[in-house]
């Protein structure tokens, strides 16, 4: 299969597009830690009372804003057309449609988890109700099994999850794109089709970048959230022309 994107020219791209509009983009990184700082303190110090609590949920809310924003002014500088700061506050309708797309993209990878969950707890609840009855004799079903038993459900579980949440990672993105809040997944799938390893191995390396960010005191992420969400947009842009060529 023809190769569409190179890991190595996206963050070689992400590095230089950094460094060609620095100011903006730090301006960006820099107002939403800020946000982000902010809801900490305030989520710890003031919680537990009601101006506590609408001050974290208002946060939260430009928290959801400002990195929807950001969304949006890196995939602009990806595509070469302008950016501004005022972009940090998309329009409202947008902000919504990326809302619900985002709560639907949840709810899709979180549900094999719940569903290994409860199947576990329940399995767990009548197996000790049948040891307790004298149903169920104990030498076949030993520890060392059950807990085989249990690792093999949860571990299928969090791969179907893991899966899920690389066949929508582009969801974000597709929503700029017009796409409704289903057409949206629905975009990321197709993007994602065909190219599942390539893009595992490119998130790997976006995680280990980022932790290498946070053993350098916080202050590496101000320059590899930006190099690697923006190489995050490249790909995105590379798989949608791809695609529109085919």
């Amino acid at each position: 299969m023809k190769k569409i994107f190179s890991i190595k020219e996206s963050f070689i791209f992400g590095w230089r597009t950094t460094r060609a509009h620095s100011a903006l983009i730090f301006k960006v990184v820099l107002t939403v830690f800020a946000l982000q700082v902010a809801f900490e303190i305030v989520n710890k110090v003031l919680v537990p009372s009601a101006i506590g609590i609408l001050a974290a949920a208002l946060l939260m809310v430009f928290l959801i804003v400002a990195g929807f924003g950001a969304t949006i002014i890196l995939l602009k500088l990806v595509r070469g057309t302008a950016a501004h700061y005022s972009d940090l506050l998309p329009p409202v309708k947008l902000t919504v449609r990326y809302v619900l797309a985002s709560m639907l993209t949840a709810l899709v990878v979180l549900a094999p988890l719940v569903v290994a969950g409860i199947v576990v707890a329940v399995g767990m609840v009548l197996l000790g109700a049948s040891f307790m009855t004298g149903v169920v004799a104990s030498p076949y079903v030993s520890l060392p099994v059950l807990s085989l038993v249990v690792a093999l459900v949860l571990s299928t579980a969090a791969t179907l999850a893991g899966y899920l949440l690389l066949r929508y990672s582009f969801m974000r993105f597709a929503v700029l794109d017009s796409h409704t809040v289903r057409g949206s997944l629905r975009e990321s799938a197709r993007l994602v089709r065909g190219h599942t390893l390539p893009l595992l191995l490119f998130f790997i390396v976006v995680l280990v970048l980022n932790l290498l960010g946070v053993m350098l005191f916080l202050v590496g992420l101000l320059i590899t959230v930006p190099v690697t969400t923006l190489a995050y947009a490249h790909v995105y842009q590379k798989l949608k022309e791809h695609i529109e060529t085919k």
